[in-house]
């Protein structure tokens, strides 16, 4: 469990949930791979993420709905990981 101070600093390692994204993040599509890295690692605004991975920005819902089934997909592959990682 993360400490307090770590709560509120985005920034902050967790070496456990780097290792679950790790292991998760090959189940995911080469899109929902792609769209979170460029959201997530280079920060990209959602109008540069979708010119780069070929997407249409406009409406903005086409990538609202894209980047919220990537995330969902790698919650749940986490979840799944974790789960079994609990069994054993």
């Amino acid at each position: 469990m993360r400490g307090a101070e770590q709560l509120h600093d985005r920034r902050a390692f967790d070496p456990d949930d780097a290792l679950l994204l790790e292991q998760a993040m090959p189940g995911l599509s080469s899109l929902q791979r792609s769209l979170l890295w460029w959201c997530y690692v280079r920060r990209e605004t959602p109008e540069g993420a979708c010119q780069m991975l070929g997407l249409e920005d406009r409406p903005a819902l086409q990538f609202v709905d894209a980047f919220v089934h990537a995330r969902l997909a790698v919650e749940a592959l986490v979840g799944h990981i974790y789960q079994k990682e609990l069994q054993s």
